[in-house]
């Protein structure tokens, strides 16, 4: 991650939360990175008994010698939204699109728009979460900035960008779940990332809204980016 503009209360946070080792992609059967639905498959087949671990070893995600239902939903999982190249760094896909939070036009510059696109596992569609208390900060691994509330803002409608990390309200985020899925919402404004208009298009726009727990307000994210964030 490019740290080169992150104050020091986010890099200890950021330090202090991150992993020592890699971790396998569960359901990853040809090593290359990605989950495929023959791969999905297969993994069933095993949990299903039609079939022996040795046709896929990562779909044991538990190293227990076994696949479970767990290990099936975490291969879906890593199918939807890819698998990080480190531990933490994850992508946010939003429930109604399908599509990723990112950086427009992959910028690593500060004030640069949040919006959403075609999941791709790039740099600037990739995040890790920083624990401060209850609170997490969310950070871009490609340009190492912070995602915010632009100007501090408490309205709905109010832009969400990238900025200069800082120990301020509008870049806290507080992570709630719903079921499987998560809001993600403001410090400042207890209001929460909504993909405006519902749009399902890429480059449609992030803003916060008040938080009704909508499809475009909820995002699927791996909790063990907030177990390694903690």
């Amino acid at each position: 991650m490019n740290a080169r503009l992150i104050s020091l209360p986010i890099f200890l946070a950021l330090a202090a939360g991150a992993p020592t080792a890699a971790s396998a992609c569960v359901g990853d059967c040809s090593g290359g990175n990605v989950v495929t639905v023959d791969e999905i498959l297969t993994a069933s087949s095993i949990a299903l008994g039609e079939r022996a671990l040795a046709a896929c070893p990562a779909a044991d995600g538990g190293s227990d010698g076994r696949v479970t239902v767990d290990d099936i939903l975490r291969a879906i999982e890593n199918a939807l939204i890819g698998c990080p190249n480190e531990p933490g760094i994850v992508s946010l896909v939003n429930r109604h699109s399908g599509k990723c939070l990112e950086i427009a036009g992959a910028s690593d510059l500060p004030g640069a728009n949040v919006e959403q696109g075609t999941c791709r596992s790039a740099p600037h569609q990739q995040w890790t979460f920083a624990a401060a208390g209850d609170d997490h900060f969310i950070v871009n691994e490609g340009s190492g900035l912070c995602l915010e509330v632009a100007g501090g803002s408490t309205r709905d409608l109010a832009n969400i960008r990238q900025n200069v990390c800082d120990d301020v309200p509008h870049q806290r985020w507080q992570i709630v779940r719903r079921f499987n899925l998560y809001l993600i919402s403001s410090k400042a404004s207890a209001r929460c990332l909504d993909v405006a208009g519902s749009s399902v298009a890429d480059g449609g726009n992030v803003i916060q809204f008040e938080c009704r727990g909508t499809n475009n307000q909820l995002w699927i994210l791996p909790e063990e980016a907030l177990r390694l964030a903690r």
